[in-house]
């Protein structure tokens, strides 16, 4: 199935509870501009594994196409020849 670009997507990110992630941090957007939004931002060419992908035939704001992946607790622990992201 191809995606269209202003599909909704959610996507989950799963950290391991125990060793968590090396590469990235958690932003508090508290400067006023915009509130309630955190983020997190990973290091360029971070690690991830696909759990699971669920395509929705009609994607909307409230059934969006869901996407899982596993992050990497350290890009330096991965293999170096590890696929790049198709669109990449």
């Amino acid at each position: 199935m191809q995606r269209q670009p202003d599909e909704p997507v959610l996507w989950t990110f799963r950290f391991d509870p125990d060793l968590r992630c090396k590469h990235v941090n958690f932003i508090d957007r508290t400067d006023g501009t915009v509130r309630n939004e955190d983020e997190f931002l990973f290091t360029p060419y971070s690690a991830f594994t696909v759990v699971s992908v669920t395509w929705n035939p009609d994607p909307t704001w409230m059934r969006p196409h869901e996407i899982v992946l596993d992050v990497a607790a350290d890009n330096q622990t991965m293999p170096e020849n590890l696929p790049l992201a198709p669109w990449c």
